[in-house]
């Protein structure tokens, strides 16, 4: 029997039609028994929730704090401290025989400081770096942060002394 092409166009119509409502009702079926409170076997299947530790000193949302455990994380977070000195030995790894030795201080003391990006951890500080040109950063809570481009010689000692000012209010027309 050869149909029309109005009769082709309405079969397809209504065959897709019913392979909707078939894919509709199965998908229905599927997600009613994967979560229904029966011990069906789709039900069965749910992935477990996972269990996350916090880090230790961490607080919950109660306010707790979380005691200390032992971490068998191969891959831990480092620590601020244990990050700059990490990127301190790097830098001085990198700078070389031809290292300049550098002291950095702030006023007020403990900025923490930037050298090309990277944390080194907070002044005063003494570093060995290459010769060359260098970024540096340093910021205070309260305070500007100051940016400042160091140049190096080789093997000449620099001092850098960096005077941190306080932040200045933004919009104080609308605090009056």
């Amino acid at each position: 029997m050869f149909l029309n092409g109005c009769g082709r166009w309405l079969l397809v119509a209504a065959l897709s039609a019913t392979c909707v409502a078939v894919a509709q009702a199965q998908s229905s079926a599927e997600y009613g028994a994967a979560t229904s409170n029966s011990a069906t076997g789709a039900a069965a299947a749910k992935a477990p929730f996972p269990k996350i530790s916090l880090p230790a000193g961490a607080t919950t949302t109660s306010g707790a704090a979380t005691p200390p455990a032992a971490s068998s994380n191969a891959t831990s977070v480092p620590t601020a401290d244990k990050a700059a000195l990490n990127n301190r030995l790097n830098l001085e790894k990198k700078a070389g025989p031809d290292a300049a030795d550098v002291s950095l201080r702030s006023t007020p003391d403990h900025a923490l400081v930037w050298i090309d990006m990277q944390f080194v951890g907070a002044t005063p500080m003494q570093l060995k770096l290459a010769p060359g040109q260098h970024r540096l950063r340093m910021s205070a809570p309260n305070l500007q942060a100051a940016n400042q481009d160091l140049d190096l010689e080789a093997k000449k000692p620099q001092d850098v002394l960096v005077s941190l000012k306080p932040r200045i209010a933004e919009n104080s027309a609308d605090q009056h």
